[in-house]
């Protein structure tokens, strides 16, 4: 850190991330790549359904972090449903991405994000985390029957938002391999 509080981009930080389950796998990915020691906390997806709780969660565990053992709190949320409003740490820097929701983490930035939501309003996205979070909670109520229930609303979904095209469509308008993906999500 420089005098005023700043990292500077020569040193190595000791970064500590609270995030989305839902992210899991992308963030794992960047920081097998990170130079930076990184300790990673993954909460339960749901938080943006009851933010009261989501909000209280996070600042709890924000607020049991030791002073001095890390450079920075990096939170892998994005507003989500303003989980995140009034989010302080006393003496850690929070690292707060500008992002309305995780959709913006995974289409890269904000301004993807307005580009995409503008040119294709109504889009219905799914990641390998929702999905994996989906078929865990179908699971967890109580197996087939909620796993089946849960494969047939996201087939509903997919419907709605216009997956239900066929191989042949789909390759026209993704390419042969984002088609067989989307055929095997669905």
């Amino acid at each position: 850190m420089d005098g005023r509080g700043f990292m500077t981009p020569a040193s190595r930080w000791s970064l500590k991330v609270i995030a989305c389950e839902v992210a899991q796998r992308e963030i794992c990915h960047l920081v097998a790549e990170c130079p930076s020691l990184v300790d990673l906390e993954f909460l339960p997806v749901g938080h943006h359904d009851e933010p009261k709780t989501g909000h209280q969660d996070l600042q709890e565990r924000v607020d049991r972090l030791p002073a001095g053992k890390y450079d920075a709190v990096l939170v892998g949320y994005g507003l989500c449903n303003l989980i995140l409003e009034g989010l302080t740490a006393r003496h850690t820097p929070l690292v707060i991405p500008r992002a309305h929701d995780c959709i913006t983490f995974f289409l890269g930035s904000k301004e993807r994000y307005q580009e995409v939501f503008t040119t294709c309003p109504g889009t219905y996205y799914f990641t390998a985390g929702w999905l994996e979070f989906t078929q865990r909670k179908a699971r967890q109520k109580g197996g087939l029957v909620e796993l089946a229930q849960a494969t047939q609303d996201l087939g509903d979904q997919a419907s709605t938002f216009g997956l239900n095209k066929t191989f042949a469509e789909l390759v026209a308008k993704y390419g042969e391999e984002n088609a067989r993906y989307l055929l095997a999500e669905t």
